[in-house]
């Protein structure tokens, strides 16, 4: 089994891909449904829990910097969100491409404002956004890629402390609003990066 979650955000923006194209042709099609991971993983013969005991933010920190993580980890994503009638919606591309120098500021702004939450951005160059995040800290958040295009009133953080990053992500919101990078990415027609 081969999951391609991004697959969709491609295809929207008209992208080839010769290679996935020859093995899409080939291959028997199926949707994976709510969680591409634990299809993925379906039938596999492992674990039940083997997604909670390997969480993605300490394995995309561990392979993106080729370091055990010490800390504890969470995947952080740019994101924009659009506004709806009556609530907010995640658009699509997630996380939203940046270039290095704009997500080097956001990063250094929203640390800079936000430290005192306990949860820090980092940016790993090339590959996107991680969290260090107490070692106390119980939430669980859904991917956003999974997110798209649904009522994010929907789709909150859950756990003890999902209010405690909720808070975390309204600051960012305030932090991220009429940003210099944001108000550049505006006059150059580009969305805005106004949520984490």
């Amino acid at each position: 089994r081969i999951a391609l979650p991004w697959l969709g955000d491609l295809a929207a923006g008209q992208t080839r891909l010769p290679a996935a194209e020859w093995l899409v042709a080939r291959a028997r099609r199926g949707r994976a449904g709510e969680d591409w991971r634990e299809w993925l993983l379906d039938g596999a013969a492992m674990e039940p829990d083997l997604l909670r005991r390997f969480p993605a933010g300490p394995c995309a920190r561990a392979a993106w910097t080729g370091e055990r993580p010490a800390e504890t980890w969470a995947c952080a994503a740019p994101v924009h969100l659009v506004t709806a009638l009556d609530h907010l919606r995640l658009a699509a591309p997630v996380p939203l491409p940046l270039e290095p120098h704009e997500s080097a500021a956001l990063v250094a702004d929203l640390n800079a404002q936000l430290a005192h939450r306990g949860l820090l951005l980092e940016e790993v160059a090339g590959r996107g956004w991680l969290c260090r995040c107490p070692d106390d800290l119980d939430c669980l958040a859904l991917e956003p890629a999974l997110a798209v295009g649904a009522n994010l009133r929907d789709l909150q953080p859950s756990g003890r402390d999902a209010a405690r990053v909720r808070a975390w992500v309204n600051e960012a919101q305030m932090v991220l609003h009429e940003h210099p990078v944001n108000l550049r990415r505006a006059a150059n027609g580009l969305p805005a990066v106004n949520s984490v």
